[in-house]
């Protein structure tokens, strides 16, 4: 009988990807990261980018960034970015879910 359950995909472990601190005394993780002001502005406008397009889940979105990112650590921030975007939004969503409750509209 065949296993009609999709197997989990396990990562291989690898040290290929490795975050690098840069500088431990700022006050900006990005700077901590060696991440310049000026490639933060245009890796938050990636992710900008890629969020506004609406039409992928949070996952996506990742994919997507790591196919501008240069470096790991670039590509850390930008998940972080991410993550904070779609917490936002699942607030926003919980919060009118709970204002059409009370108002009866759901």
């Amino acid at each position: 009988m065949k296993n009609i359950f999709k197997r989990k995909v396990e990562l291989i472990s690898t040290n290929d990807l490795k975050m690098v601190i840069i500088e431990t005394e700022t006050e900006n993780y990005h700077k901590t990261l060696g991440i310049t002001d000026e490639r933060m502005d245009e890796l938050m406008e990636v992710v900008r980018e890629v969020v506004g397009r609406g039409d992928m889940g949070q996952a996506e979105c990742m994919v997507e960034c790591s196919k501008i990112a240069k470096h790991p650590n670039e590509l850390g921030v930008m998940c972080f970015i991410l993550g904070e975007i779609f917490h936002q939004f699942l607030q926003q969503k919980k919060a009118m879910d709970m204002m059409g409750k009370i108002f009866g509209k759901e």
